[in-house]
């Protein structure tokens, strides 16, 4: 009896297993965006900045599927790494695998970035020992070009047959990667400035306040754009007052001033 299966025609089973595989790879790239999402909303949450290198390794690995991620940060004046952040390197190897001093000027030639595969040669350099099977890396830059850190996710050479080739897909995902940790580098490294500069703020009220107490002062200080006036304890207390019963407004000092001395005072401030 005749075989009465039908049969596929080989043309529409190639176009089948393309889009198969055109599915996989949307599916992945999908879960890597999604992870990388997540481990942004941990980033912002993060407290503690020497922890963020160990961090960025970690989430290489989970993101791209690899056996280790490597993350440097440049210091401040850009010539030197800062000790590394890793996850995954194989027992046996430091947990900083850079040769000490390693700089900006040894970095490869990358653009910024984008992902850039990682011959055996440029892995020595940047990782001295660890066999490295296959990886990317990319140097991630701010806003004006600067290079401020440096990513890595790799297999070694005896394990690279249970991980999957790296495929465009993944070197394209692993450059907007980059880009997202050049923006949490700037984004903390804003914060720091502000935080510093809010800080020396407060000192500075804090010395003032010191000083007007000790030299028994009053002070008044007037907004000319928003018209806000501020009086402190002391200015009101010279005057015979609490602190409640002259409110902080212009009016408060139209009311008290010198009526000789209205005009000309407003005269000299428009000069």
């Amino acid at each position: 009896m005749a075989d009465q299966t039908p049969r596929v025609p080989p043309a529409y089973a190639v176009i089948q297993q393309q889009l198969i595989d055109a599915r996989d790879r949307l599916d992945r790239a999908v879960t890597r965006l999604t992870r990388m999402h997540e481990f942004n909303a941990r980033a912002l949450r993060l407290q503690t900045p020497e922890t963020f290198p160990a961090l960025v390794a970690e989430a290489v690995v989970d993101i791209f599927e690899v056996e280790f991620g490597i993350f440097w940060h440049l210091d401040g004046d850009g010539q030197r790494l800062a000790p590394a952040g890793t996850f995954g390197l194989p027992a046996g190897y430091a947990a900083d695998p850079a040769p000490a001093g390693l700089g900006l000027a040894d970095l490869p030639d990358w653009p910024n970035n984008r992902a850039c595969r990682i011959d055996a040669q440029t892995g020595q350099g940047l990782a001295p020992g660890l066999p490295v099977g296959q990886a990317i890396g990319a140097r991630c830059a701010d806003s004006d070009g600067r290079t401020i850190a440096l990513v890595v996710a790799g297999t070694t050479t005896d394990r690279s047959g249970i991980y999957e080739a790296f495929d465009p897909e993944m070197s394209e995902v692993f450059g907007l990667f980059a880009q997202l940790l050049a923006a949490l580098l700037e984004n903390r490294r804003s914060r720091a400035v502000i935080e510093n500069q809010m800080e020396a703020i407060q000192v500075s009220g804090e010395r003032l306040n010191l000083a007007l107490q000790g030299a028994n002062d009053g002070l008044w200080d007037w907004n000319l754009e928003t018209n806000e006036v501020y009086y402190s304890p002391r200015w009101k207390a010279m005057l015979g007052y609490r602190p409640e019963e002259l409110p902080d407004s212009f009016e408060t000092w139209t009311r008290l001033v010198d009526p000789a001395m209205y005009q000309p005072t407003l005269d000299s401030v428009a000069d």
